[in-house]
């Protein structure tokens, strides 16, 4: 994917930095309606907290690959927008170093994260939801190009999104 994207003008004159989708999309909510997340991986080094590539396993066989790219807006400023790539899985698609979910999480509802301001509109994240309320989110970094998760299995405290969520809202797929 490009590292960086060329955005879009809106109707009120903002720049919008939508997802960029790679690969096996029918939709997205299609691709993962009930789909039961088995594992994730991530390259040796890399924490849920900053990572340059995650990797998602689901049971019907979709593996959804994030980054982000890193654009500038006007001079330093720079926004982080999500990259999602799916690929189907031929067989049983093993994640060398992968880390198992030891709770089930069945995906009932995706969410899109959206940072606005007087200049830009950025599709900086995704948020999965299970039936039991529990949350993933997945979205751009502090670091060009890097990713930040929060999950049930990870430590809120270091979830670090290029954009506080109190600054960003959500909306469904």
């Amino acid at each position: 994917m490009k590292p960086y994207i060329i955005p879009e003008l809106n109707s009120a004159g903002k720049k919008v930095y939508k997802f960029q989708l790679e690969g096996y999309f029918n939709d997205l909510w299609s691709s993962l309606n009930g789909a039961r997340l088995l594992s994730y991986w991530l390259p040796e080094g890399h924490t849920l907290h900053s990572a340059w590539q995650l990797i998602f396993l689901f049971d019907n066989g979709v593996a959804f690959e994030f980054s982000s790219a890193c654009s500038v807006v006007v001079g330093w400023d720079e926004v982080g927008s999500l990259n999602i790539s799916a690929k189907i899985a031929k067989g049983t698609l093993v994640l060398e170093g992968g880390h198992n979910f030891a709770s089930t999480f069945n995906v009932r509802k995706i969410e899109r994260v959206v940072y606005e301001d007087n200049e830009v509109v950025v599709h900086t994240g995704i948020v999965f939801l299970d039936e039991g309320g529990d949350e993933i989110y997945v979205c751009s970094g502090v670091s060009p190009g890097s990713v930040s998760v929060w999950a049930p299995f990870s430590d809120f405290e270091n979830f670090r999104p290029q954009f506080s969520l109190n600054q960003c809202k959500r909306e469904l797929l």
